[in-house]
Order: C-alpha cells, then structure tokens, then sequence
C-alpha cells in the first residue's frame, strides 16, 4: 500500500517564551490558548519541533479545522510559533 501524500504544517516551538506570556497575551483568545496547549504535548523537548497533525491538533484542542488555523495563524503573528509551510508524507 502506497503512503498517503498530505500537506502538513510543521510547528517549530519557540523555546524563550513561557506560559506566562502566553496567558497574559490579550492579543490571543482561549482557543488560541488551547491550541498552544495541544502543540505542547507533541513537542520533543530535544529539538522543539513537533509534526502533529490537523486532525489530531483539532482533536486535542477541541477545536475546528477553519478555528485551527486561525489559532496557528495568530499564535504565529504574535511571534509564538513558527511554521514551516512544506508537504510531508504522512503515514
């Protein structure tokens, strides 16, 4: 069986910023939050990268898809995350 080809984001994890300034962003909403929270626990605390998908992000912040990626999208803007817009294989 041939491995399905997705698009997937990559989410490098910005190491310097801890949940205080998360908390106290008021430019970031509760899904924002959440969403930061799921990324959380898909990191490898050696390299700070992490490779989760849409569908389980969507799962572990309880949000959907379209909020999904408004919440990356601002978590970006506002210098949290970094993403790295390349298609991988998923399995």
């Amino acid at each position: 069986m041939a491995a399905l080809i997705q698009e997937m984001q990559v989410i490098l994890w910005k190491t310097n910023i801890n949940e205080y300034e998360i908390a106290d962003n008021p430019n970031l909403s509760g899904q924002d939050i959440l969403v930061y929270m799921a990324l959380a626990r898909f990191v490898d605390n050696d390299t700070q990268v992490c490779y989760p998908s849409y569908s389980k992000l969507c799962e572990q912040a309880r949000v959907t898809r379209p909020t999904l990626s408004k919440c990356l999208k601002n978590l970006e803007k506002e210098n949290i995350i970094t993403i790295d817009r390349t298609d991988y294989k998923v399995n």
